[in-house]
């Protein structure tokens, strides 16, 4: 009832006034019914192009209202106008409106669907209108737009500095930069080193706190229990992100690029160097001046392909040469491998079946994998629930590591080999598990028992 109240009220509001024009009902061309229920005649009148601020009420052809800016308080702004693209495209109606204008817009909902090939919604029936109550607020051109955002900027960022000034003030926080973009911070713990640059991927642990000191969020799990967010499931460790590729807020951006590893420091970011007027689900409201206590773990270098190849290829060398295995031959892909006992059954195709057991390593000795029960239980990998047979697969299929799928290829039904694969044929960057890092060399032996 109190709804339909609200609705009432403000559907009254938009019909005619004293010394206002009210227009009969009319069809556009294109099947919109449109009616000014109230209107300035010398009010400035809506150019192709020009940007149109306005609050409307929609209903559905139910009755339902699904759409209500009045009740909200937030109007559609600087919406540009430009000539209809098709059929029943609202742009034909709102080419007619005036500045201050209350109208009634009835748009055929099947035709709006045809036209803009958009699916229908459920209340959609054909013959059927949405209906839209609006209310025009300000008609811009696009000059006029910017001076306007730009005045709502300067006002806000002066309110911004107010609260920013008042938390340094209270904090007695000491020796505040203030950067061009207008991020605040504080270098509590300088660090070594070089200060990272973009690309390079940083680890952070953080605080992160409204003005008022409300912790909305942290990485530290001493923290969160202290400000009950403790969550059991979440890993309570540094956070890692490739700095400058906004993957972070820009004040993150900006801040972390100022500090050196080791660094701690307090960065109070204004809200458009943060969430801005959407705030963040329900911890950050709209235009949240943000703290953060940040700490810089570490830096490290973004990852360069060329440069892994050539340390894997050291690396295996390297390793070769320590366990004084010789006789092991390479492929231009960097692969290598050593024959331990030749075959003499078929050869091994892509796009054949092949059946092999294998035992995988990391170059330390230590066993990730293996299709031996024997070698699992040896090695403290077993699990009851496997079975240990065997891997069968489809060759150069992608089914298997792309070292896998070459190195298979040279063998023939009843050799074992031993395959020396560099991270780039193997799980790369990514790792798999947790049982091979990134950027792991690996070692498998394999032997060929059938080609199918």
């Amino acid at each position: 009832m109190l709804r339909k109240l609200i609705l009432g009220t403000i559907v009254a509001s938009l019909v005619g006034t004293v010394g206002m024009a009210q227009t009969p009902k009319k069809t556009l061309p294109s099947g919109i019914k449109m009616q000014i229920l109230k209107r300035n005649p010398t009010a400035r009148r809506m150019k192709v192009k020009e940007f149109l601020s306005f609050h409307f009420i929609m209903t559905a052809p139910d009755g339902q209202v699904i759409g209500n800016t009045f009740e909200s308080n937030k109007p559609i702004e600087n919406i540009p106008v430009q000539p209809p693209k098709y059929k029943g495209d609202i742009n034909e109606a709102f080419l007619l409106v005036a500045e201050g204008d209350s109208l009634l817009i009835e748009s055929p909902v099947d035709t709006v669907a045809k036209y803009s090939k958009a699916k229908m919604p459920p209340f959609a029936k054909p013959g059927s209108y949405i209906t839209y109550r609006m209310k025009i607020l300000k008609i811009r051109n696009q000059t006029e737009v910017l001076a306007s955002e730009k005045q709502k900027t300067a006002a806000r960022l002066a309110k911004e500095k107010v609260i920013i000034d008042k938390y340094i003030k209270s904090h007695q926080l000491k020796n505040v930069q203030v950067t061009g973009s207008g991020l605040h911070y504080v270098i509590h713990q300088p660090g070594a080193g070089n200060k990272p640059k973009t690309g390079e991927t940083v680890k952070v642990n953080y605080t992160g706190k409204l003005d008022n000191d409300k912790v909305f969020d942290t990485n530290i799990e001493e923290m969160a229990k202290v400000h009950g967010m403790y969550n059991p499931n979440r890993p309570y460790r540094p956070i890692e992100f490739p700095l400058g590729k906004k993957r972070v807020i820009s004040g993150w951006d900006e801040g972390l690029a100022l500090l050196r590893p080791g660094a701690k420091a307090t960065l109070i970011v204004p809200s458009f160097l943060a969430y801005g007027p959407r705030g963040a689900g329900n911890d950050i409201p709209p235009n949240a001046v943000l703290v953060f206590d940040v700490e810089l773990v570490g830096v490290k270098q973004p990852f360069d392909p060329a440069k892994q190849k050539l340390k894997d290829q050291t690396t295996i060398s390297q390793y070769l040469a320590n366990k004084r295995i010789t006789n092991a031959k390479s492929t231009p892909s960097g692969l290598h491998y050593k024959i331990t006992k030749q075959g003499t059954g078929p050869q091994a195709v892509a796009g054949k079946t092949v059946v092999v057991h294998y035992t995988g390593k990391l170059l330390n000795g230590k066993v990730f994998d293996t299709s031996f029960e024997s070698v699992a239980r040896q090695s403290g990998k077993y699990r009851p629930g496997r079975q240990y047979k065997p891997y069968q697969f489809s060759l150069g299929k992608g089914q298997a590591i792309k070292g896998w799928d070459e190195g298979i290829a040279l063998l023939k039904v009843g050799t074992k080999a031993t395959l020396y694969i560099p991270s780039h044929l193997a799980y790369g960057p990514r790792g798999a598990g947790n049982d091979i890092p990134p950027n792991s060399v690996l070692v498998f032996d394999v032997e060929l028992l059938e080609v199918k």
